[in-house]
């Protein structure tokens, strides 16, 4: 359990890039388990796929467990057949003035006013109500706020999901119980994430550096003391960025577009 080690397999192992133009992100959380010889640490993503499907994605990184990386995704909610978000052809019909949904077993209907999606941080270019006024990710977004983080799974089904995936792993040893044998370490919402698109590794993050160090010590006190200035995982932060690539997507798109029409102006003046 060195920290050398644990980076070096974040490094060949983990390729959860959030700043990814096919999803909208809505929450993120990190949980690490811990016991003297084992660490494993679970990413939960909420998220979207553009205009379609919703989830939280569970990834799981560790030196004890078979199965590295994307592990499995869960649904978010579910809707009353009385208010329905999506028609009889499955088109999405959201609409921003009222809503209901159905989370473990529990209705929460809403009506939320300009204010209520404000704090939750979300803005609309316009002031229309109706079907198809409000986007499945600004929703989950709504509920993630309101409702205090509601979609990331418990630390029971987390334990669950740590024997699951030893038992790909213990194959040359006794059988022992992850899930009882760790014990949970840390866990928070907020960290500094590499761009994996861009190439970068954990280990090239003060964050993962300092989080190694603590999973090998069994201390989170210097964990404690990061500057939050250098985090990233706020869904804002993540849009920002996506943003930010695809408006120097295109300046190379015109770019090139630009040297090619060149090009072409050149090759026909020598023809002339």
């Amino acid at each position: 359990m060195k920290a050398k080690e644990i980076l070096k397999h974040l490094d060949e192992n983990m390729d959860i890039d959030l700043a990814n133009p096919n999803f909208d992100l809505a929450d993120t959380r990190m949980t690490v388990f811990r016991s003297e010889k084992n660490w494993v640490i679970f990413i939960e993503l909420v998220e979207a796929t553009v205009g379609a499907y919703e989830g939280v994605s569970i990834y799981a990184f560790g030196n004890c467990i078979g199965q590295q990386g994307f592990i499995e995704q869960r649904s978010l909610f579910s809707t009353p057949e009385d208010a329905p978000l999506t028609d009889k052809d499955g088109i999405w019909i959201g609409d921003r003035s009222q809503f209901s949904v159905i989370i473990r077993g529990k209705r929460y209907d809403f009506k939320p006013t300009k204010e209520d999606y404000l704090a939750a941080g979300i803005t609309f270019p316009d002031d229309r109500a109706g079907p198809d006024s409000l986007c499945p990710i600004d929703l989950i977004r709504f509920l993630c706020h309101h409702l205090n983080h509601p979609f990331f799974v418990s630390e029971d089904y987390l334990r669950y999901l740590l024997d699951k995936l030893a038992v790909e792993a213990i194959k040359k040893r006794d059988w022992c119980s992850l899930g009882h044998e760790m014990s949970l370490f840390f866990q928070t919402r907020e960290w500094q994430h590499p761009d994996i698109a861009l190439g970068e590794k954990p280990s090239q993050m003060k964050y993962f550096r300092v989080l190694a160090k603590a999973i090998e010590k069994g201390d989170i006190s210097e964990l404690t003391k990061l500057d939050p200035s250098i985090f990233n995982t706020d869904w804002r932060q993540v849009e920002a960025k996506i943003k930010e690539l695809k408006e120097q997507t295109q300046i190379i798109a015109i770019e090139w577009i630009s040297d090619k029409e060149i090009a072409i102006f050149f090759k026909h003046s020598k023809k002339r």
